[in-house]
Formats: structure tokens, sequence, C-alpha cells
């Protein structure tokens, strides 16, 4: 995509968009499986589900603890651009 340019990246995200657009059409999710329409018991089934899966609750607490270290990344970058490095608030990554 970077030989095609900014304008065929845009368009090839928007084809992205469209397309998980269109999967989700036939999408039926079954509420009354959950014990009820309430949002409160949704979430008990979700987490009596998550309790009973072990390898889908090590999955989410890794993505958890990875989140928390990747995001918390970022405020230093733009700290160390504008000290070390002198950028101003136009300033773009080359």
């Amino acid at each position: 995509m970077a030989g095609a340019g900014a304008s065929a990246a845009l368009f090839a995200d928007a084809g992205t968009f469209v397309a998980c657009g269109l999967l989700l059409l036939d999408l039926h999710p079954h509420v009354e499986e959950a014990g009820g329409d309430s949002v409160r018991a949704r979430l008990r089934a979700a987490r009596e589900h998550i309790m009973g899966a072990p390898a889908l609750r090590s999955l989410l607490l890794a993505q958890a603890i990875a989140l928390v270290f990747f995001e918390s990344a970022a405020p230093i970058e733009v700290a160390y651009a504008k000290s070390t490095l002198g950028a101003g608030p136009g300033a773009t990554a080359c």
C-alpha cells in the first residue's frame, strides 16, 4: 500500500469496513440463552462462560496485560518528541 499512496490505503480500509458490515448482516445473537433480557443477566452469563473456559480466561488476561503495557508507552513518546527532539504541535513522523 505504501507504493499505491494514501488514497489507495483509505479505499482499501473502507472496503474492509464494508466487508465487515456485510458479514454482520446475518448475525442473530441468542439473548434468550443468557437467562434473561437484562444486561446484568447477559454479563453474568458471559462471566460464567469465561470462568468455565481456562484457555479463554488466559487469553483475555494476557490481552489485558498487553494493552496496559502498549498504551502506557504512547504518552512517553509525545513527551520525548517535544522535549528531546524539539518537535512542535505540527510535527509528523518521517
